[in-house]
């Protein structure tokens, strides 16, 4: 797999001497707990077989900040190119659609995508992305499918010149939001929190992964409750097994008395490694940061909401004298995970919106 991003260098991606379909960084995730039924369903998609593959060129992962998404997109990319469903090889152009710096805009998108093919520059963006549909329809015609991984884009304009022409290609996305606008047609796979299982799996995996006689990584009791305490996220998890592994005599008691109290969990689910530092409140406060002004403020009073769920109405008398504000503000909570989408009826509640507990802990400390 080749890597290429918005600024840095790139390697040609085709060409008599490309090697694909080896494997180049970024690697697989070694482990990917309670992600094998979502992993399969896009493999699913993604397989020559499928009846979809035709029609859908493009798939999107969306989800929470941590929630695994670049994780799951790796291990399917690097699946894919094993089984030879993309003898092209494939190509993961990282668009830091939430990078404090700024996200890679539309035309240097489409001219990192024109350098790793080893196409030539043009004129203007529209040559450009001219030319790289060019090089992806001769790769299609020597039977050499190419997949393209877009990770963390922020919107629809970002991606539009990335988009085959050809249905033998595949572009797979990550994004934080659903991308669901009238130019991109794509088939959705919105992410949720792990199941309890696959969440306390997740902490012993690495506990048995730095020491494999760790006794901590059996015990069950403990470990649940942890990952309870972490909401099932797997940003939260990652960083409480990081927590321990770094301290042996941690205890997973004393670790889970730490994140008892929800008003401070946050602070403590933190890992400084000496150079960098991964929080959760890190990950949200980047999407904070780009929401409209009324969309903080409506976000800041989701954490006044003691209840496992809100309302369309509750949401009109917050933002808007009218239903379709509200209706707009929900379509922007989902999008930015402080409510999950109903995965079905919700019978006594019509119009209810579950909260998500990781993003209410985060509006609290927002400002309220």
């Amino acid at each position: 797999m080749i890597q290429v991003s918005g600024s840095g260098n790139t390697v040609c991606a085709s060409g008599p001497a490309d090697p694909a379909p080896m494997l180049r960084r970024p690697a697989e995730p070694t482990h990917l707990a309670g992600r094998e039924k979502e992993a399969e369903a896009v493999l699913a998609l993604l397989a020559p077989t499928s009846r979809a593959r035709a029609t859908t060129v493009i798939s999107v992962l969306s989800g929470l900040p941590g929630i695994g998404k670049t994780a799951l997109a790796l291990h399917v990319a690097h699946q894919a190119v094993a089984r030879g469903w993309f003898p092209g090889g494939a190509l993961f152009l990282h668009l830091r659609g939430h990078d404090p710096a700024g996200p890679v805009g539309a035309e240097e998108a489409s001219g990192t995508l024109a350098r790793a093919l080893c196409v030539d520059d043009a004129m203007t963006p529209d040559e450009q992305t001219g030319l790289c549909q060019a090089a992806l329809n001769r790769l299609a015609d020597e039977g050499r499918a190419v997949l393209l991984i877009a990770d963390d884009v922020s919107s629809a304009v970002q991606i539009e010149g990335l988009v085959p022409a050809r249905s033998e290609h595949r572009l797979l996305v990550t994004s934080r939001h659903l991308l669901t606008g009238p130019s991109l047609r794509a088939r959705l796979f919105p992410l949720d929190e792990l199941a309890p299982h696959g969440a306390a799996e997740l902490i012993a995996e690495a506990l048995r992964h730095a020491r494999p006689d760790d006794p901590r990584s059996r015990e069950a009791d403990a470990l649940a409750e942890l990952a309870r305490h972490c909401g099932h996220h797997p940003l939260a998890l990652q960083i409480a097994a990081s927590l321990l592994t770094t301290d042996a005599g941690r205890a997973v008691a004393a670790l889970v008395a730490e994140l008892a109290d929800a008003h401070t969990r946050l602070d403590v689910l933190s890992y400084d490694d000496g150079g960098h530092t991964t929080a959760v409140q890190a990950a949200f406060h980047l999407s904070y940061q780009r929401l409209l002004p009324h969309h903080r403020q409506l976000f800041r009073q989701f954490a006044l909401n003691p209840g496992p769920d809100t309302t369309t109405d509750a949401g009109r008398t917050r933002d808007s004298a009218t239903r379709a504000g509200a209706e707009h503000s929900k379509t922007w909570a989902y999008e930015f995970g402080t409510h999950h989408e109903p995965t079905g009826p919700r019978p006594g509640t019509p119009g209810s919106w579950p909260t998500c507990p990781r993003t209410t802990q985060s509006a609290r400390k927002a400002g309220l």
